[in-house]
Order: structure tokens, then sequence, then C-alpha cells
């Protein structure tokens, strides 16, 4: 009879537990709200790169044609788009595993075929301006062969749209 009391004040308490744990993980959704990946990837990446300091983050494996890349005046509303070439400068092929930008404003897309040592791939970047004024977006790119991401940097200004 002691045993299976215990059991069963075991399987009481697992239960108890689950509950509780599923409570909080359904309270802490903001009750409805989708997960926000972007703002998870930046916290994640403030952990290894600062996305708002002006210095660019580089390594010997991976390097930018352009690590700073000026858009110049944008109207507002509108989407400008760059293309950044990575060469691979290491011995061995590595792939991008990802791309980070620090906003929703900056998108970018990548080809997640390895890259051979001495040959490059195009990293584009869409920034749509939604808000006016001078911006600074620092793009992180983590690779295979390397723990810590490299970047580059976008730069320009948001003008009054033209009616």
């Amino acid at each position: 009879m002691n045993t299976a009391y215990n059991i069963k004040a075991n399987c009481r308490r697992g239960i108890a537990i689950c509950g509780m744990c599923m409570f909080v993980i359904l309270s802490s959704c903001g009750k409805g709200k989708h997960f926000d990946t972007i703002a998870a990837n930046v916290e994640a990446l403030e952990n290894l790169i600062d996305l708002s300091d002006h210095r660019i983050d580089a390594d010997e494996y991976l390097r930018f044609d352009k690590p700073s890349v000026t858009l110049g005046d944008i109207p507002f509303g509108e989407t400008r788009t760059v293309k950044v070439r990575a060469e691979n400068t290491g011995d061995n092929p590595l792939a991008i595993l990802d791309v980070a930008t620090s906003c929703g404003c900056t998108k970018a897309k990548w080809s997640a075929e390895p890259i051979r040592a001495n040959e490059y791939t195009e990293i584009e970047v869409s920034f749509t301006a939604d808000t006016e004024g001078v911006f600074f977006k620092k793009i992180a790119v983590t690779h295979s062969a390397s723990p810590r991401p490299v970047s580059f940097t976008i730069e320009g200004a948001v003008t009054p749209h033209k009616r």
C-alpha cells in the first residue's frame, strides 16, 4: 500500500508541475501575441555584437566587399535594396547560417549553399524607409567557420514623402 501511495503522489506532483509549466508558458506569450523572432534574434546577437556600434565586426573567414554601404536619401515609404558580396577568405568551405538585422525595416536574403574557399556569395539587404531622419543599421552574419558573427552596415537618410 505504501508503494501504491507513493506512485499516486508522484503522479499527482508530476501532473501539477506540468500544469504549472503550461500555465507559465501560455501566460508568458503575451495573451495571444506571437513570439517576435526579430526581437529574439536581436537579443541573442546583442550578447555577441553591439548592433548600435558603428564599428564593423570582422574575422579571417568572411569578408564583405562593402563593409559600409551608404544608401543616400530615401523618400519615406520607399524601399531600397543593395547587394553585398561576401567572400570566403578561409581555406575550407563555409556556409552562412543566419543574417540578422536590428529592426523589422531591414530584411536580408542569402543563399544557404556552401561557399568554397576564395569564392563568394551575395547577401541582398532591403531597407524600407518607415521613419524620417538619419538611419544606421548593422547587419550581423553568422557563418559556419566561427561562432562569432561578422557584420556590415547600411546608412542613409529618410526624407519626407513628396506630395
